[in-house]
């Protein structure tokens, strides 16, 4: 009797650990590039699991970066900071659809992190870039093209694009899921201020994830974004955008767990040669930690793979709620 006792308690756990497992969502991270703002670049949250009704997620984003540029008569000047609080919920709409919305709120300002993060990229080896050019705690965001520019100097909060994304489950089984998204984002923010392009855009993309083992489980998203345009820069919009991630995380224990993600994404732009409006990869480290009360709390830091082509250090922290 306690032997099969015992034999029920273990399976118990491991239908528990397998379950928890599943929760290893990735982290709700894009680009946080402020030129390319406004471009829908999806995040890479899945689709609510079939015993669960509703989700709702807090991210803030704090990226800082310093770039300067010049190219074939494009010059380029980024030097700031970018602090990104996000509101999204998702909703079940019967077994196997879902619908998902989000608005981020953004303020710009100058690089009160510089020393930080220059003494952090020393201490690692890592390169400096155009930091030690430049004053400490500076915004200044200036593009220019034949006789057209940006330029933004004054720091501002104001209201981004907001999304609007619907999902079907294609397959759901113990070991893996596959969701097909499709998502549109309104012009909410203004063009000038770097919040919005201006104009729909719409993506489609496929999102999965596999348990590997009994604390791994692997996430995937693939697919691609059209832009209205690239508004307010003086350039044209490509007509697709392909960007994907995959994260690798493990479950230590049902509270606890550790996430290595890449993010990555094609060129928002057309006709220009500057690594910073080119294509990205990002790589992020971070874990979760869930409270009894059902919240659950995720910090993480984000480099970019491809030195110039992003904010050089993002700090991510969210905060979930799922019942």
């Amino acid at each position: 009797m306690k032997r099969r006792d015992s034999l029920l308690c273990a399976l118990a756990l491991s239908a528990l650990a397998a379950g928890q497992a599943a929760q290893a969502d990735p982290f709700a991270l894009r680009d946080q590039n402020p030129l390319i703002h406004g471009v829908y670049l999806p995040l890479g949250r899945p689709a609510l699991p079939a015993d669960r009704s509703a989700r709702q997620d807090l991210t803030l984003t704090f990226s800082n970066t310093t770039n300067i540029d010049r190219n074939r008569g494009e010059e380029l000047l980024v030097d700031g900071e970018t602090t990104e609080l996000r509101w999204s919920a998702a909703w079940p709409l019967g077994e196997r659809w879902q619908l998902q919305a989000s608005i981020p709120m953004v303020h710009y300002e100058g690089g009160h992190l510089d020393s930080m993060i220059d003494d952090w990229h020393r201490l690692l080896g890592l390169p400096r870039g155009d930091r030690p050019a430049r004053p400490e705690n500076r915004l200044d965001f200036y593009y220019g093209l034949a006789g057209s520019s940006v330029d933004v100097t004054e720091g501002h909060t104001g209201l981004g694009d907001a999304a609007i994304e619907v999902a079907y489950t294609m397959l759901a089984t113990d070991q893996s899921t596959l969701n097909l998204w499709v998502g549109m984002e309104f012009p909410i923010g203004e063009r000038s201020a770097l919040l919005g392009n201006g104009s729909v855009d719409a993506a489609i993309w496929l999102s999965g994830a596999r348990q590997l083992a009994e604390h791994w489980q692997l996430d995937a998203t693939l697919g691609i974004t059209r832009p209205g345009s690239v508004e307010p820069l003086p350039l044209a919009a490509p007509g697709a955008i392909p960007f994907g991630s995959v994260a690798l995380s493990w479950e230590g224990a049902p509270a606890y767990g550790l996430t290595l993600q890449i993010d990555a994404h094609g060129s928002c732009v057309e006709d220009s040669d500057l690594d910073f409006l080119g294509s990205a990869a990002l790589l992020t480290v971070g874990g979760h930690f869930l409270f009894a009360s059902g919240w659950r709390f995720e910090l993480a830091v984000t480099e970019d793979l491809r030195p110039g082509a992003s904010p050089d250090i993002v700090f991510y922290f969210a905060l979930r709620h799922q019942r």
